[in-house]
């Protein structure tokens, strides 16, 4: 039996997907949000835990019938964090993932706080096949801003949360790369074949604990007078180099 269309903006479960656009209540009811026809459809298909599926009329012939919850315009523009939304959205549970030791090559974000960069890095690390990604002081993963950017890196790679020196230990088996702009030439560098790739903040870079950590410090040529390169792309020339050497 179809579901009857939400179209009350003051609808309770209206406010609670609203409210999941912030962290604290992402966090508190244990769920995320994603977006758009792909990243629904593949929540699906990957056979991930979604919760609830809630789309305009445009967009609900596009799932089965006992899945979606049908909401007005208005309704899916209150739920939605999207500029221009296609009219379909997800809600998926929250991964319970503890940190494990690192089985292969994996990286390490170092305070990265934008995020752009964030889901670029995500999405950057799934085409390339790396699983494990360490998160340390960087913005929330499951931020829908995140979560859009990382088109559906998301899904492909294990994040792991904490701090710094909760982190560290669960890599440092591994050679850790560093990414600095004193650094040795990465084109030019003898590197390992696997190893923990460790990006840093954005304004001031890798952390000093990450820097005593380094086994190898790399950087990136340029032309003089350019100051430094975005850190989603710096992360994928520096892996996508790295990892062509196994090729």
């Amino acid at each position: 039996m179809k579901k009857e269309r939400i179209t009350s903006l003051s609808n309770p479960t209206v406010k609670a997907v609203a409210a999941l656009k912030e962290k604290k209540y992402r966090e508190k009811a244990g769920l995320f949000v994603v977006e758009g026809k792909k990243m629904v459809l593949e929540a699906l298909q990957k056979g991930l835990s979604v919760t609830a599926i809630y789309a305009t009329e445009k967009c609900e012939n596009l799932f089965p019938e006992h899945l979606i919850t049908p909401v007005s315009e208005d309704v899916f523009r209150k739920m939605s964090d999207e500029v221009s939304p296609e009219g379909v959205l997800s809600t998926l549970a929250l991964p319970t993932v503890t940190p494990r030791k690192a089985s292969n090559t994996c990286i390490f974000l170092d305070g990265v706080r934008d995020p752009g960069n964030l889901g670029t890095i995500l999405r950057t690390a799934a085409a390339v096949g790396v699983k494990e990604i360490y998160l340390a002081d960087t913005v929330d993963p499951f931020s829908p801003k995140v979560i859009r950017s990382s088109m559906s890196g998301i899904y492909a790679v294990n994040v792991y949360r904490g701090s710094r020196e909760e982190l560290l230990p669960f890599v440092s088996h591994l050679p850790v790369i560093v990414a600095d702009m004193g650094g040795e030439n990465v084109f030019k560098a003898t590197l390992p074949a696997s190893y923990c790739l460790v990006i840093g903040n954005e304004a001031n870079g890798v952390s000093q604990l990450m820097k005593n950590a380094a086994t190898h410090t790399v950087s990136l040529p340029m032309q003089s007078g350019v100051e430094s390169l975005n850190a989603a792309v710096s992360l994928s020339v520096l892996l996508y180099v790295l990892e062509n050497r196994k090729i």
